[in-house]
């Protein structure tokens, strides 16, 4: 088992008011539980299994039918090349892949979804034709999961997202790809809804992540307030904190100095969720560097065929990384980072020891 799993581990028992802890460190009292959710705890392993001494049942039509290759789920922040590996999977012979099933704009009929295009998102011309063939799609977009519960554990009860997903994964030709942005603290959800499916975990260093998210670094300074930061919030932070504030009560902004604090703290536990729960986590800056090596890596781990490498690698665009150097100097963003690190090690406790350095990794 990871340390990172560890870590999550300690954190669920902590949440479920378990006595037994094997850790230490000082920690942020959470709310109280109510007697339900410590109950459920107990569910962890507890599984649908098939009655086999009655092989005349029927059976769930949620498996996946023997010789079909399962979904793949990628989670991934906003702006950390997720539309860029989306784009790859759907220029791959044989494969469905979804824009950002989540996204509100999928809520709307066809016709009033709006048209505009990202210009960083070099070669997509446009996001929803894989939805186009279903019909009657905003019937199953039923709840605002864009933006509320952000959080579920394995055993939340949440059946139209169960089924909207399945929808999307019986509706697709060949192999269905869900590029997903606003899954990073559902995939205990997800894995237990979809033990087949393969989550692939895409990355990108928090810095040049921060000025992205901006769009202009110019409108928000390293001296600016949260006041400031809120004008130019183009990619939800502050309703993601809101909404998650209960399960992470260090997302606190009394506690941070600079919006980029709790950015940071965000990411953090973003990336500790990505890489416990995924079977694949990639590191943007890897993709854009070494694109038919990650690849071809990801199609061997996946079962998809990697005769189109070569190919696809020509869709990575080299783009300049390490930009954050021109919005403030190092010893600015180390200081806001380890302000937050310190919170997260009360919170979660600390690590044993520094983390290899992350690639391409696969996992159990």
């Amino acid at each position: 088992m990871s340390r990172l799993s560890v870590k999550i581990r300690a954190w669920l028992n902590r949440r479920a008011g378990c006595a037994e802890l094997d850790d230490r460190a000082p920690r942020v009292r959470l709310p109280p539980q109510r007697e339900v959710d410590r109950l459920r705890a107990d569910w962890a392993t507890i599984r649908n299994e098939r009655a086999a001494d009655y092989p005349d049942l029927g059976l769930s039509a949620s498996c996946v039918p023997e010789g079909e290759l399962p979904p793949v789920f990628i989670t991934a922040r906003f702006r950390s090349g997720s539309t860029l590996l989306w784009n790859l999977f759907r220029h791959t012979r044989g494969v469905t892949a979804y824009y950002e099933p989540l996204h509100h704009c999928l809520q709307l009929p066809p016709e009033q979804r709006p048209p505009a295009l990202d210009p960083t998102h070099d070669g997509v011309s446009e996001y929803w034709s894989e939805y186009d063939r279903i019909d009657g799609l905003a019937n199953w977009y039923t709840e605002p999961w864009h933006c509320r519960d952000l959080y579920l554990d394995a055993l939340d009860w949440k059946p139209a997202l169960a089924e909207y997903i399945q929808l999307l994964i019986r509706s697709a030709e060949g192999r269905a790809v869900l590029q997903f942005n606003r899954v990073d603290f559902r995939l205990a959800w997800l894995r237990r809804m979809f033990p087949a499916a393969r989550l692939v975990h895409l990355f990108r260093h928090p810095r040049d992540q921060w000025l992205s998210a901006l769009r202009d670094p110019a409108a928000v300074g390293p001296h600016d307030s949260r006041e400031q930061f809120a004008q130019h919030d183009h990619f939800f932070l502050n309703l993601w904190v809101d909404d998650l504030v209960r399960q992470f009560p260090v997302l606190d902004w009394n506690l941070v100095e600079h919006p980029y604090g709790m950015f940071y703290l965000l990411w953090k536990l973003s990336y500790i969720w990505g890489r416990t729960y995924s079977h694949i986590s990639i590191a943007y800056e890897k993709l854009l560097a070494e694109p038919a090596s990650v690849i071809g890596e990801l199609f061997e781990a996946l079962g998809l065929p990697r005769h189109s490498t070569a190919q696809l690698a020509e869709l990575v665009r080299q783009k300049p990384v390490a930009k954050w150097h021109a919005y403030a100097p190092a010893a600015w963003f180390a200081r806001h980072e380890s302000a937050a690190e310190l919170l997260l090690d009360r919170f979660l406790g600390p690590a044993q020891s520094v983390a290899a350095a992350a690639g391409l990794r696969a996992c159990a």
